[in-house]
């Protein structure tokens, strides 16, 4: 339930005592909000309006006070839960959210985090086993839980396009470690000096292809 201020919450059971003590068989909850008091009165058999301006108030009311029990078919209620529930299929959202644009440049960007995620364990690598003495049991903690993260966080990740997983991060550094074995950190290096020197995700698959690439002339632009 949502909390604001002037939630009767902490009133209900005063407010359902004084129900029960009055005899009351009706009930008018006015500004009823998440509708707790409304659905308190409900419950003692009441017949209760509930009122408010909120569009999330009328919805509240609708399900928990508006309806009853004996007035809902079990059987449609199933069937309405497997239909939400078909359309919360993450793939079905995935599929909503993202334009053929976005699904097109995904491989691109699934390869350039694979390689930012490669050099920023490398150079934790290199600086942290100099300075802890225990960076290796450290920094394996904390990259096992980099990939083991809930599903709810998965999801968005997918939907950004960063879903990281233990393939992703093995291919990151693999492209890294072949670059540095065949020309070093400067070699490595030459990542960031400008945009064409981003590997493709061929490239990222090859290391070797794309420091071959980086050593061709630039090609004459029109302009």
């Amino acid at each position: 339930m949502i909390k604001y201020l002037g939630s009767k919450r902490r009133l209900v059971p005063v407010l359902d005592a004084l129900c029960v003590a009055s005899g009351a068989t009706t009930a008018l909850d006015l500004f009823t909000g998440t509708t707790r008091v409304a659905q308190a009165f409900k419950q003692r058999g009441l017949t209760v309006t509930a009122v408010d301006s909120a569009r999330y108030a009328h919805l509240f009311a609708e399900c928990y006070v508006a309806i009853d029990a004996g007035e809902v078919d079990a059987d449609d209620l199933a069937d309405a839960l497997a239909h939400l529930q078909d359309a919360l299929d993450p793939e079905a959202v995935l599929g909503a959210v993202r334009s053929p644009e976005q699904e097109a440049l995904l491989p691109r960007l699934e390869a350039l985090v694979a390689v930012v995620v490669g050099v920023v364990d490398h150079v934790m690598d290199t600086v942290g086993t100099g300075l802890i003495g225990s960076y290796g049991q450290v920094t394996e903690a904390l990259r096992r839980r980099r990939v083991t993260t809930s599903d709810a966080d998965r999801f968005v990740e997918r939907i950004l396009g960063l879903n990281l997983t233990q393939e992703q991060v093995d291919r990151g550094s693999a492209f890294v470690t072949g670059v540095v074995e065949r020309a070093g950190e400067d070699g490595l290096a030459l990542l960031w000096t400008e945009a064409r020197n981003l590997p493709t995700p061929s490239e990222v698959d090859a290391p070797g292809l794309w420091l071959a690439r980086l050593e061709l002339p630039d090609t004459p632009s029109d302009d």
